[in-house]
């Protein structure tokens, strides 16, 4: 990732933004300073323009019982609504605001006041409700306007309420995280449907009958149960959940809707389990790509910088000051508040095997040969044998604690750097006397304005570079003479050079890591910066082949960054550096191992011994059922045969009985068929015989009423014709009789015919 945008808030006395949020187009930003100015600002981003700001709480407001309880006035989230980028949502102790972006400002919209209510956290929900999570467990439902539409409270374990540090929405519902390591998952009622086995859980709405919006349905449990989830989310599909704790873990698990009946889903680490507390220590060695760090929370851990991973962890009862590796990689020296513990790297332990009187040991480093180690004691540093464990040398001089301790190359001389502001070279010419004796102090420098943290050596051990509080490098060569003096801006914290001798790095105060220029010419003090840590940078390493460079800082992280020379400079090297791959191993393990091996092998060949006499019972018991069986069944066949003899004889005499009874039946049939076909001849005959004189005697009476039907034909036209004649000779007389007759007078309105006798 790159720095794209910075965004500077002025004006403002607070040091940090504690919450901060985009809109769902990502075109507007808010932001919420701490105390004292509690300030809430209202970005453009694209143009990286402040829209308006607004003061979101006032001490000098705090009621009687607040200021009674040390209550209000603390803000802990703010947020932008998906749906309505204009409407924004402030919460903290004591206080709920809903704020709208209006003609250039933002106005405070009435809602429900919750003056005793500590809210730690809320969330918009896809359809514009907004939940509220409070320490006292309460989970609140709200409409977009503030009015309250659904309430209940989150319980666990032993049914007492539990404080809500977190809560995120999604497309079913809204996940919600507690103390304890507890992440519970709630869905819409009406998402539920046909899902079984819910976590029931009784809510205020149940206890009063009212409508139920939401149910918990699954709960999980992280490894740590005294952690707090701090922050959660979802992937873009909702397959996949990730939350942080309190102790810089980051858990994960796959969102599925599996039915929990006894103990709750357990979670693992998503990445490697890291420090939760400042990084005290750090150190790396030569012939194994490892890592080591400690911190206050009284962990040392072991990585494995090239297939990074976390190969040991071991806590402790006290707190690590400080560590450093053996250059072989086999051993860490480890100073606790007691003691300077000498431990062995196991292949699955870290096991305390010397102990040395060092109280309070803030630093200590191996020689790079591997034969000495130094030990800081407030202002004293003891160097001791690493083979024979003997006091070799006291380094005395420093009138206040020393912070740091560098060998040279060539493991002949020390640098030294302490808090007076004392930088003192030490000449080891002869470490084999008791006492001190061949120990020589060569140069020094001495600025009492300054307070060393970190010193280091050119690769031809001629010039010395320390960093301070002053916030200069300062370079001192033979004589104790301050060459060179670089100011910066920040406080510099620490400072490395590569073996190679053509690269130099410092860390920040600030967590920043600078790359230098070097060897220094003309222009000298050109960087370039990496953000990397949010705290002071405590330790910096460079891998023995220049091709990593390690930080950490008070945040708990370390990172590892890879090394590449610009400009062509430091070519690679004639050969690749082998690492080695021995492990060590405890003589009583080791003897553990082999006895139990030899105990395992003692058990296998009882095994094998048992199994093959218990196979061999199994292949006399098989070889005799196979015996009885092979036997029976010969004997089955040899009956089968007989049967099979006796059952091709009765065959046969059937087939010959079966062809006479054929024959027979074919015979009968045939004649049976003759007669038949004789028979129904003699009938069709006969039959047809009947048809022909029916057809003769059908022709000859169609001919006679053929005849019959003209001569009644004929009758007919004649006695027609005769009776028309006959009507007509009437109809001429009546109408002669009718011409007689005079005509008769014929009344008003009636007519009058007169009767022709018709």
């Amino acid at each position: 990732m790159r720095k794209r945008k910075t965004i500077v808030i002025s004006d403002v006395e607070a040091k940090e933004c504690i919450s901060l949020c985009f809109s769902q187009d990502c075109k507007l930003l808010v932001t919420q300073t701490s105390q004292p100015d509690w300030m809430l600002h209202f970005w453009g981003w694209e143009k990286s323009k402040l829209l308006t700001s607004i003061k979101t709480c006032n001490p000098s407001e705090r009621t009687n019982q607040q200021r009674e309880f040390g209550m209000g006035n603390t803000i802990y989230q703010v947020s932008i609504s998906p749906l309505d980028s204009t409407q924004l949502c402030v919460t903290g102790w004591g206080i709920f605001k809903l704020l709208r972006y209006q003609e250039g400002q933002l106005k405070q919209m009435p809602t429900v006041k919750y003056e005793t209510k500590n809210i730690l956290s809320h969330c918009w929900t896809s359809d514009d409700k907004l939940i509220l999570g409070t320490e006292d467990g309460k989970i609140i439902v709200l409409e977009s306007t503030g009015e309250v539409k659904w309430e209940t409270t989150f319980v666990y374990k032993e049914q007492r309420p539990m404080p809500i540090q977190s809560i995120l929405s999604y497309s079913k519902g809204f996940i919600v995280g507690g103390i304890e390591g507890c992440l519970s998952l709630f869905e819409r009622v009406d998402e539920i449907a046909g899902q079984t086995n819910p976590v029931r859980l009784l809510t205020d709405q149940q206890q009063q009958g009212t409508k139920e919006m939401y149910r918990r349905q699954r709960d999980y449990q992280t490894a740590d149960e005294t952690a707090r989830i701090l922050n959660i989310a979802i992937s873009p599909n909702e397959d996949q959940i990730l939350f942080s704790t309190d102790n810089c873990q980051i858990y994960g698990s796959q969102l599925t809707h599996v039915d929990v009946k006894s103990e709750d889903a357990k979670l693992e680490p998503f990445t490697q389990p890291s420090h939760h507390g400042p990084i005290t220590g750090m150190d790396t060695c030569i012939r194994k790509p490892l890592v080591v760090t400690c911190s206050s929370d009284r962990s040392v851990r072991v990585w494995n910088y090239l297939e990074a991973n976390s190969e040991l962890v071991k806590y402790f009862s006290d707190e690590a000051y400080s560590v450093a590796i053996h250059p072989s990689g086999l051993y860490i020296l480890v100073g606790f508040s007691d003691k300077l513990r000498l431990m062995n790297l196991l292949i699955d332990d870290i096991r305390p095997f010397r102990e040395f009187s060092v109280r309070g040991c803030r630093e200590c480093r191996f020689s790079n040969g591997g034969q000495y180690f130094a030990a800081v004691h407030a202002n004293t540093v003891q160097i001791y044998s690493t083979w024979t464990f003997e006091n070799l040398g006291n380094l005395k001089g420093h009138n206040a604690k020393v912070r740091s301790v560098h060998w040279t190359h060539d493991d002949s001389r020390i640098i030294t750097a302490g808090v007076d502001g004392a930088v003192y070279d030490w000449s080891l010419k002869d470490l084999s006397g008791y006492g001190g004796i061949g120990i020589k102090r060569e140069n020094e420098s001495i600025v009492k304005s300054c307070a060393y943290t970190c010193a280091s050596t050119s690769s031809d051990s001629k010039s010395i570079y320390c960093v301070g509080n002053d916030k200069t490098l300062k370079e001192i060569v033979e004589g104790g003479q301050i060459a060179r003096e670089l100011p910066f801006d920040v406080t510099l914290t620490q400072i490395v050079l590569s073996h190679s001798g053509r690269m130099m790095f410092v860390g920040t105060a600030q967590g920043t890591i600078r790359a230098l220029k070097y060897p220094f010419g003309v222009d000298s003090g050109q960087f370039q910066e990496h953000q990397a840590h949010a705290a002071p940078v405590t330790r910096l390493r460079v891998s023995y082949d220049d091709q990593f460079l390690f930080s950490c800082s008070e945040d708990g992280c370390m990172f590892i960054f890879r090394i590449a020379e610009r400009e062509g400079r430091g070519a690679k090297r004639e050969r690749d550096l082998v690492y080695a791959d021995e492990i060590l191993v405890t003589k009583s393990d080791l003897e553990e191992k082999n006895s139990i091996m030899s105990e395992l092998k003692t058990r296998v060949e009882e095994l094998k011994m048992e199994n093959e006499y218990q196979l061999r019972l199994k292949d006399m018991n098989f070889n005799e059922k196979i015996k009885e069986v092979t036997e029976k069944f010969m004997q089955e066949i040899e009956a089968l045969k007989i049967t099979a003899t006796v059952l091709r004889t009765d065959k046969g005499k059937e087939e010959m009985r079966h062809d006479e009874e054929m024959a027979e039946e074919k015979e009968r049939h045939a004649k049976e068929y003759l007669e038949l076909e004789t028979m129904q001849n003699a009938k069709l005959m006969s039959e047809y015989e009947k048809y022909q004189e029916l057809q003769t005697k059908t022709a000859e009476m169609q001919a006679q009423w053929e005849s019959q039907m003209k001569d009644m034909q004929v009758a007919k036209d004649q006695a027609l014709e005769d009776l028309t004649r006959h009507f007509e000779i009437r109809l001429k007389e009546k109408q002669a009789e009718i011409d007689q007759v005079p005509a008769l007078k014929i009344g008003p309105g009636r007519d009058q015919t007169p009767d022709l006798g018709v």
